[in-house]
């Protein structure tokens, strides 16, 4: 395990003396071990350091060892995510959101889950338990659904400056997120969402396409966007 520390020792006693000593450590990247071996009156020494890369999930991983198999663990793009396996802490999410588990028992169902009392602040996990089969050799993904989130009220307006209807559904460009519009145009809007813009798809307002300002990530008090939607008149057709 990482953060281990081991040791040997070994004598050989006879027409030549013979002593020898190990001492290894390892972390979660390597592992590294110094030897010394006193033989005939001379002495000897060495140093050595192994570890073993692994690409998974479009990222490169550094572990003190190599083989067994492996569970790539996502949290979206929340970093700092404690995961466990087996209800026990299995490591934290990288920045990307990403943890490589290692010594993952291959054919047997293995469960992962967030320990939720380590959550960060801005995230919301929903729905985590996971439960993955890993073939031998192989790397399991496990996608567990936290998402990082900061409430911003945001108040939405038309071109006249009167608020967006009651009960209009929007959703963000890149996030797929869905809003409803509230009393006086008001949506509780994901700040870490990521979303450029927003857009109506029922009703009158179907196809109608609204911009969000800069660096909503940074805001802390309500907006006021005035968007340039307008209801349209949809006209069906009949064959």
């Amino acid at each position: 395990m990482p953060g281990d520390v081991g040791y040997a020792l070994a004598a050989t006693v006879g027409e030549e003396q013979r002593v020898g000593a190990a001492l290894a450590w390892r972390s979660r990247f390597t592992r590294l071990q110094a030897d010394a071996e006193v033989n005939a009156g001379r002495l000897a020494a060495r140093i050595n350091a192994r570890g073993t890369l692994v690409m998974a999930g479009g990222q490169v991983f550094a572990r003190n060892q190599t083989g067994g198999a492996y569970a790539l663990v996502s949290t979206g793009r929340v970093g700092g995510v404690t995961v466990t396996r087996e209800n026990a802490p299995a490591g934290v999410t990288n920045r990307n959101g990403m943890l490589l588990v290692e010594n993952v028992t291959a054919l047997v169902p293995v469960q992962f889950d967030v320990d939720a009392d380590t959550l960060p602040a801005e995230a919301v996990a929903q729905g985590t338990y996971r439960r993955v089969v890993t073939g031998r050799g192989g790397v399991a993904r496990v996608k567990l659904d936290v998402t990082a989130f900061r409430s911003l009220p945001l108040r939405l307006t038309g071109p006249t400056g009167a608020p967006l209807p009651l009960g209009l559904v929007l959703q963000g460009r890149e996030s797929g997120t869905r809003y409803m519009v509230g009393y006086d145009g008001l949506i509780d809007f994901n700040a870490l969402s990521g979303d450029s813009a927003l857009s109506a798809a029922d009703g009158s307002w179907q196809g109608c396409q609204m911009d969000l300002p800069q660096a909503l990530a940074d805001a802390q008090e309500q907006l006021d966007v005035r968007t340039s939607c307008a209801a349209q008149l949809l006209v069906s057709r009949e064959n």
